[in-house]
């Protein structure tokens, strides 16, 4: 159990160790709730474009161009 402080503006510090643990980056957010008089946080990832580019597969090669022009 890691204990942190609250600071001014009700500001706490997520610790080094669980930020590399849980791979948190300062893109992602978190979501907070109360259960049993707990505060439950669970972290929501932000996707970033290089895991969007591992989605798509195309069959030749191609630019942003030359897409946008087929799209139209």
């Amino acid at each position: 159990m890691v204990k942190v402080g609250i600071y001014k503006g009700f500001r706490i510090t997520i610790p080094a160790s669980i930020r590399k643990q849980l791979n948190i980056s300062q893109e992602d957010t978190l979501d907070m709730r109360v259960k049993n008089n707990k505060i439950i946080i669970k972290v929501e990832k932000q996707e970033s474009l290089d895991n969007l580019t591992d989605l798509f597969e195309l069959e030749e090669e191609t630019n942003s161009l030359t897409l946008k022009k087929e799209s139209w």
